[in-house]
C-alpha cells in the first residue's frame, strides 16, 4: 500500500509516508486535526486500544472518521434466520469471518469509542445495495441516489455491511 501511495503522491512535498502500528503511533500527543481509519478495525479483534491511541494523537476538538465491517448487518441477520449462517449476528464480540479479519457489533464500537473519550457526531449505514443481484436489475444511478438518501435516515439502525462514524475528541477532557 505504501508503494502504491508513493507512486501516486510521492512527489507531493505535503505528504509524508509512515508505516506504524495503530496502537503505538510514532507521533506526539495532540498532533493531528483529523484521523481517518477506513478498513483498519477489520484487523483488530478488540479496537479499544486503537481508539485510545487515535485519541492521544488527536488535538482537542479533532475529528475521527472511522469505517468498519458491521457484524449485525441485514444480510447476516437474514442468513442466520434461514439457517445459511451458523454464527449469530447479535453477538457482542467481534466475529472473525476470515483469518485475522473481524466484523464488529455497532453498539459495542459506540461503547468503546465513548469509553475512550470520544463524542459521536454521526453514524452512517453504507453499502446498502452490495448485492450483485440487485446491481444487475437496478440502474447504478438509482442505487446511488437511494443509498445517498437512506444513509442518514438508516444510520442509527446500521443495517449495512459497512458503518461510517464521525466522532470527535472533546475540547476538554471530562476530568477538567
Amino acid at each position: 500500500m505504501l508503494d502504491a501511495a508513493r507512486a501516486r503522491l510521492g512527489g507531493d512535498p505535503r505528504v509524508r509516508f509512515v508505516s506504524a502500528d495503530a496502537i503505538d503511533l510514532p507521533f506526539p500527543d495532540a498532533t493531528f486535526d483529523t484521523v481517518v481509519a477506513v478498513r483498519l478495525l477489520l484487523h483488530f479483534r478488540d479496537p479499544e486500544p486503537v481508539f485510545r491511541e487515535v485519541r492521544r494523537v488527536l488535538r482537542p476538538g479533532g475529528r475521527f472518521i472511522l469505517e468498519y465491517p458491521n457484524r449485525r448487518h441485514v444480510l447476516a441477520v437474514i442468513r442466520h434466520l434461514i439457517g445459511r449462517q451458523d454464527w449469530s449476528p447479535t453477538g457482542l464480540e467481534a466475529h472473525e469471518y476470515l483469518p485475522d479479519h473481524f466484523s464488529h457489533q455497532p453498539a459495542r464500537v459506540t461503547q468503546q469509542l465513548q469509553r475512550t473519550g470520544f463524542d459521536l457526531d454521526a453514524v452512517r449505514a453504507v453499502s446498502l445495495f452490495r448485492s450483485a443481484s440487485i446491481k444487475r436489475r437496478v440502474p447504478i444511478r438509482l442505487l446511488v441516489a437511494l443509498e445517498a438518501r437512506l444513509q442518514h435516515l438508516l444510520g442509527p439502525l446500521v443495517p449495512g455491511p459497512s458503518v461510517f462514524v464521525l466522532a470527535h475528541r472533546p475540547d476538554r477532557d471530562p476530568a477538567d
